[in-house]
């Protein structure tokens, strides 16, 4: 029932390097992965299709050749087995301003197939023993699991490291950012980052964390950022209740 625990440098090792390895030339070139072209490299077929799941966040299929996919076919729900290894992306994914989320969620069901081979994770169908009874808390565990390593890997696959290297020094000519406290970056900071995600085709968020596990923010005081010319903390002089302060209870 255990799915083995991967460690985030382990991911990092393991897919940037399957990245480039099965990038070609042209592609090496690029800031960003072309996401369809590495599942294809993997043998995946990307395809689309409308979704129609009680799970209205579900968005993205990796197909096993068994699980049937519920989707509309003539107006009506039907369930659909599509052959292993197809890629199934809900097609509003294709709408203008989805691009970062419809890439997640290729390089998010390319991570699946990965995992099954590198943690031989067999699929949900077959995971359950008639003999033993799993709970509803086990389940929960092992899918929170799974879909976090998935996660972690998507993000790992569409900003392998050399590339976000290459990037990060191009923005920031190779200075590290500034972190103050434990999550706040200043306005500078942020719009470097968002430079960044454009470069790459992924989101803020992506980028962000890749930064942050692989330790490019140098760290400061939040009161250094607090206490700096940006909030002038001088201003009012007087007491921030005014005359109320007698009138107010907490």
């Amino acid at each position: 029932m255990a799915t083995p625990y991967v460690t985030y440098e382990e991911q990092d090792e393991l897919g940037s390097e399957l990245v480039r390895a099965r990038e070609n030339k042209v592609s090496r070139k690029r800031p960003y992965v072309d996401v369809v072209a590495l599942a294809e490299s993997f043998g995946l077929v990307v395809q689309y299709d409308n979704f129609a799941e009680a799970d209205s966040n579900k968005d993205g299929f990796l197909a096993n050749g068994i699980d049937p996919l519920k989707v509309w076919r003539d107006k009506k729900r039907v369930d659909v087995v599509f052959p292993e290894g197809t890629i199934v992306i809900e097609n509003y994914l294709k709408a203008p301003g989805k691009e970062t989320k419809l890439r997640f969620t290729i390089a998010h069901e390319i991570a699946h197939h990965i995992n099954s081979i590198h943690q031989h994770e067999s699929s949900f169908h077959s995971q359950f023993d008639p003999e033993m009874t799993y709970t509803h808390t086990d389940l929960q565990k092992l899918f929170s699991i799974r879909e976090a390593q998935a996660d972690n890997l998507a993000g790992i696959l569409l900003t392998p490291t050399y590339k976000l290297q290459e990037v990060f020094k191009k923005i920031t000519g190779g200075e590290f950012l500034t972190m103050y406290g434990d999550r706040t970056v200043d306005a500078d900071t942020m719009k470097k980052i968002t430079e960044m995600a454009t470069e790459m085709r992924v989101s803020y968020t992506t980028i962000r964390i890749r930064l942050e596990k692989l330790g490019m923010f140098v760290k400061k005081p939040i009161s250094k950022y607090i206490e700096g010319d940006r909030f002038n903390l001088d201003y009012p002089s007087q007491n921030y209740y005014g005359d109320y302060e007698d009138e107010l209870s907490f």
